[in-house]
């Protein structure tokens, strides 16, 4: 779900290859836990064409704002409060 706080503070962006490199990183971790990707580490295959400079625009955003927030105390002291909440009610799931 973390992908649409990311659409969120981008839904008045016109560009819709910036919008789809700000939700993408979460995108493929909800498709396929251990692919890693890191196009950010080979940024000269995309400089050329104006729409994946674009999407890699989206995804570096992406990133900066992760760091920003799951860095946050906000983001550590709410995520714990949420956990006491969720493990009870998953403590026989296989979740």
């Amino acid at each position: 779900m973390n992908f649409l706080s990311h659409f969120y503070f981008e839904r008045e962006n016109h560009d819709e290859n910036m919008v789809i490199g700000t939700v993408l990183p979460d995108l493929v971790k909800n498709a396929h836990k251990d692919w890693n990707l890191y196009p950010q580490k080979t940024e000269q295959l995309f400089i050329d064409d104006k729409q994946l400079n674009s999407l890699l625009t989206g995804w570096k955003r992406h990133l900066k704002v992760d760091l920003l927030f799951h860095s946050s105390d906000f983001f550590h002291t709410e995520t714990a409060k949420l956990k006491q909440l969720l493990l009870p009610i998953l403590n026989e799931s296989p979740v």
